[in-house]
């Protein structure tokens, strides 16, 4: 089971409800003629509800970390106690953290406004010292503006061709988590997108988007991350998905705008549970999931080729994020001393994470859709068991 453009109406009214998060600009640039480097690292999908995942965070190696600035690109839980914490655990090891949520941190039960409570946790990052807005950070002469990006995904996302000829493919609001257990205000949901321009507006509202793309050139570098997808080539092909619906619940046209019109050297994501890391159209896409580590029953013992992406996170003798790149105070080119964000902690060449890995090889042709192969037959729910999975994701809500 998966936990996995033209909507302006009129919701404002009910998003305003929501208690206010204060919009800024980027902060200005400060030297710091002290820290000669600094390292940006990377991690989504943490999931320290599972006692494995806190053993894992709990062995985290932070030794020469004082200076350095970890991106969390969301689902640490949906239970608040273990957000706050896993967030003060982590701001208490790194010099600066940002987070965006991901769709766990919003589940609740019938009485909780999901959007209401995405802007307590924004307001809980602001008492923590969480960075949620865009900001610069900086070694002497050299600069990077990290853009958190706040999203939600919507079915209309996925614009590729359906898979033809497999039998009784539920659709996904009655297969993704996320239907029974997110809860909008009146006039907003999931299914027609206008949950994910809900969220998008948010972005407004911690920045001055406008001003922000116009200062984008004052930057050598520039890192943005999301929880959701931004591009349809972020994900593996259908036909490869035990669940080919999978696609319309896990990426965002906003998303995609933003992205576009910021133009970083590097986005990071999360969500899918897939090791990733490949250019498209000029942009470097990472996804680091820590996922669910479990025992032998667990992702990445069941698919942990897919879900790795290089040594991380279990090729390496201790706990680490994976490294997105290194801010250098020096002389040279922006890309050799600057941010060398081609530069990994344990792998040797770029494409580790094996789906990008195979797209890099192959490339991508999700014009081929096939009729339904033997294995995933015999694992696909069919309609009749709908209304038992609805329940049962109710269930698992209900004891984790």
């Amino acid at each position: 089971m998966f936990d996995f453009d033209d909507l302006e109406r009129a919701i404002e009214a009910k998003v305003c409800e929501a208690p206010a998060v204060v919009r800024a600009k980027v902060k200005p640039h400060i030297k710091n003629n002290h820290t000669k480097v600094v390292r940006i690292w990377a991690i989504s999908d943490l999931h320290t509800d599972d006692h494995h995942n806190k053993e894992w965070l709990d062995e985290l190696e932070t030794k020469g970390a004082a200076n350095d600035v970890l991106i969390v690109a969301g689902d640490i839980s949906h239970k608040w106690d273990i957000i706050k914490d896993t967030l003060s655990f982590l701001k208490a090891r790194y010099a600066r953290v940002f987070y965006c949520p991901g769709n766990h941190e919003l589940w609740g039960n019938a009485q909780e406004d999901s959007m209401r409570r995405f802007h307590a946790i924004l307001q809980l990052c602001q008492q923590l010292g969480v960075e949620t807005a865009p900001a610069e950070v900086a070694v002497g002469d050299r600069r990077v503006l990290i853009v958190p990006i706040m999203s939600w995904h919507h079915p209309q996302w996925d614009m590729e061709p359906e898979i033809q000829g497999w039998r009784g493919l539920l659709p996904v609001d009655q297969m993704l988590s996320d239907y029974p257990l997110t809860h909008w205000p009146e006039g907003i949901c999931i299914q027609d997108g206008s949950a994910a321009l809900a969220i998008d507006k948010v972005n407004d509202e911690l920045v001055d988007w406008i001003d922000l793309l116009q200062r984008r050139h004052e930057y050598q570098e520039v890192l943005s991350f999301s929880h959701f997808l931004p591009k349809v080539e972020n994900n593996p092909e259908k036909r490869y998905l035990t669940y080919p619906n999978l696609a319309k619940g896990i990426g965002s046209d906003y998303l995609r705008r933003r992205v576009e019109e910021l133009r970083p050297n590097l986005h990071v994501f999360g969500h899918t549970h897939f090791g990733y890391d490949l250019e498209v159209e000029g942009i470097r896409y990472v996804q680091a999931p820590l996922s669910m580590r479990g025992n032998s029953s667990s992702e990445r013992h069941s698919r942990g080729t897919t879900v790795a992406l290089g040594d991380f996170p279990d090729g390496l003798p201790f706990s680490h994020p994976f490294m997105a790149g290194k801010l250098r105070d020096g002389l040279g080119t922006a890309r050799a001393q600057g941010v060398a964000f081609a530069q990994r902690l344990g792998t040797k060449e770029p494409g580790q994470g094996a789906w990008s890995a195979y797209v890099e090889r192959y490339g991508r042709r999700p014009d081929v859709t096939p009729g339904e192969p033997r294995w995933i037959s015999d694992f696909s729910p069919r309609p009749q068991d709908a209304a038992r999975i609805q329940r049962q994701m109710v269930k698992n809500y209900r004891k984790i």
